[in-house]
């Protein structure tokens, strides 16, 4: 049984610290280690990359909602409609319609099928989303902890998906400038149906490849997390022409009807035994079923 430790940075601040102690009034610069040593890699970078005015002037709150920064019951209102409105949103674009219509008849498991409608509905516990739902986590991806996690980062811009999406069949180079619901909508409704499938199975893959790595430590490989979807379509698709083949050949068998009156109909039938002796049998019948 492996057992993994968890080293939390040392805290160095007061939980009544303010932005000014992180700041070197003599240099008017960030303290740079004092950052690092309090925040995760990603948050002190974060920090870090905020310009610093040479004034230093003294903390404010400010309410990022009104020009002056003043807060009102008008923009707090107006921003309570705004933030209801994205949660509550149904899909009524036509691009919103052919997204689940695509999912829906996609040949694939429910199991998979539910993955992409809570997908294109941001609804995946990724970390970002775990945070802003409350939790105290850490939101910097686990796979190759550069940014916050979040959808787009996840299956789109991680250097691990990239990797992933590369090795494919399909060959992708993921476009820098597309959210992910469109780039969903885009190849799930492609002409060519195989590569909507293997395309919709590899985010899936990724999304388990992700989980497979949090919590049975095992290692995120793109190239067999690609391998794996191909597989995994092969099987699915096999297994579901087996099924179509079997119940087209397998045809109920046929009822004995009656020759026409004044014709005699003859019947025979034979079989083979083991100790390689044949036999065979005939019926004669007319249409009254008279031998």
């Amino acid at each position: 049984m492996q057992v993994s430790k968890f080293v939390a940075p040392p805290v160095v601040l007061a939980s009544e610290a303010r932005v000014s102690e992180l700041i070197d009034t003599e240099t008017k610069s960030w303290k740079r280690d004092l950052i690092r040593n309090v925040f995760s890699p990603f948050e002190a970078k974060q920090i870090l990359n905020i310009p610093l005015s040479w004034r230093l002037p003294e903390d404010k709150r400010i309410w990022h909602w009104e020009k002056n920064g003043r807060y009102s019951v008008r923009s707090a209102h107006r921003l309570t409609k705004e933030t209801s409105s994205k949660e509550c949103q149904e899909a009524s674009s036509s691009n919103d319609q052919e997204l689940w219509k695509a999912i829906w008849r996609m040949k694939a498991p429910p199991s998979v099928q539910n993955f992409l409608w809570r997908l294109a509905k941001d609804i995946l516990p990724t970390r970002s989303r775990l945070r802003r739902k409350g939790m105290l986590i850490d939101t910097i991806c686990p796979l190759c902890f550069e940014e916050e996690e979040t959808l787009d980062h996840l299956f789109m811009c991680c250097r691990f998906s990239q990797q992933t999406w590369f090795s494919s069949t399909l060959g992708l180079h993921v476009a820098s400038h597309c959210f992910l619901k469109l780039w969903m909508s885009d190849w799930l409704n492609k002409k060519d149906h195989l590569a909507a499938h293997i395309f919709g199975i590899t985010l899936w893959k990724i999304w388990q490849g992700r989980n497979q790595l949090l919590f049975q430590h095992q290692q995120f490989n793109p190239i067999q997390i690609a391998l794996s979807a191909v597989d995994f379509i092969y099987d699915f698709n096999a297994a579901n022409i087996t099924s179509v083949a079997v119940s087209r050949v397998i045809k109920p068998p046929a009822s004995w009807s009656p020759p026409p009156s004044g014709a005699l109909k003859l019947n025979v039938d034979a079989g083979c035994f083991k100790d390689e002796y044949v036999g065979s049998g005939m019926v004669i019948r007319d249409n009254r079923g008279a031998v």
